[in-house]
């Protein structure tokens, strides 16, 4: 009992996780309407688990067109979960790195201003180099017509030095603060946004499918534990020489049931009972695996 309390929290803990990154998620998504949107993301997300959990109860007393729909609701609430996921979580992304990607265009601007003032003041001293010692004149005229920009360009070159110097650090703060997608974009070479992505799409890919397998975990245990703690006495003949009190003991004593070459009527019934029993959990069992395997294959 114990495990299954441990499993039951850990499945209602990644679900109201699952659950909150996807309906702030779709908030954010579709902003003109916050509270309608969470309103509507919440009950999808408990119809969502209520709809496993009923199926794998129920399946086979459920009609196939129920079956069917509700099949494809959970797998499409599932997807919707993974978009409020990823649009929550790039949305963190954004936050932490749009600043530093606005540093990093600054910096990019002032190195290339730097560079092409540089380059500038280089062709007005080859252009007033060019011209004679003895054309004094024309020399003074020329050096005249570019003395108001290179006022500017020797004003502005030790500005440009300062304000690189205090982007730069600025920069190297900021590359601290998001260094682990910095550093795990490098490791696999990628670009930070690329690297985020894939990330995000890992996440994903785990989290709602998990917290609803989890779902249909706590399920097979509580209807298992229901069964394991003496409820086949109820279900056979009160005649029944044994109380089988788990699903073990029970296939023993069907075995025993068809060994003997006569039944009373008390035991054929209890055999029919024990054999319609077995039954369902074993489709109840496949139906779990298929689900399982559509999971992990998708």
């Amino acid at each position: 009992m114990l495990f299954v309390s441990i499993l039951f929290i850990s499945a209602a803990s990644i679900a109201l996780t699952a659950a909150y990154f996807s309906v702030v998620g779709l908030a954010t998504i579709f902003p003109g309407g916050v509270l309608s949107v969470i309103i509507m993301g919440s009950v999808l997300e408990l119809g969502k688990l209520v709809a496993a959990s009923f199926l794998y109860r129920h399946w086979n007393i459920t009609s196939w067109v129920i079956r069917t729909y509700l099949t494809i609701a959970i797998f499409l609430l599932m997807v919707i979960t993974s978009i409020g996921i990823f649009g929550q979580l790039s949305s963190y992304y954004i936050e932490s790195t749009s600043s530093l990607k606005e540093t990093q265009s600054q910096l990019e601007l002032l190195k290339q201003e730097k560079i092409e003032l540089t380059e500038r003041k280089k062709q007005i001293d080859v252009q007033i180099a060019q011209l004679p010692e003895k054309y004094v004149k024309a020399r003074q005229q020329l050096m005249k017509s570019f003395e108001s920009e290179t006022i500017h360009i020797n004003s502005r070159l030790p500005e440009i030095s300062k304000q690189l110097q205090v982007t730069s650090s600025d920069n190297i703060q900021k590359q601290a603060h998001t260094g682990p997608i910095v550093y795990i974009a490098k490791a696999l070479n990628l670009e930070i946004d690329d690297a985020t992505k894939w990330i995000i799409f890992i996440i994903i890919i785990v989290f709602d499918p998990l917290a609803v397998v989890l779902t249909i975990a706590v399920n097979i245990l509580m209807v298992n534990k229901q069964i394991e703690v003496g409820q086949f006495s109820k279900i056979l003949s009160k005649d029944t020489p044994q109380s089988p009190n788990t699903i073990q003991e029970l296939k023993d004593y069907l075995e025993q049931l068809k060994h003997k070459t006569e039944l009373s009527e008390e035991e054929k019934r209890d055999k029919n009972k024990i054999e319609q029993l077995l039954s369902n959990f074993s489709n109840k069992e496949n139906i779990v695996n298929k689900i399982k395997g559509g999971l992990s294959s998708s």
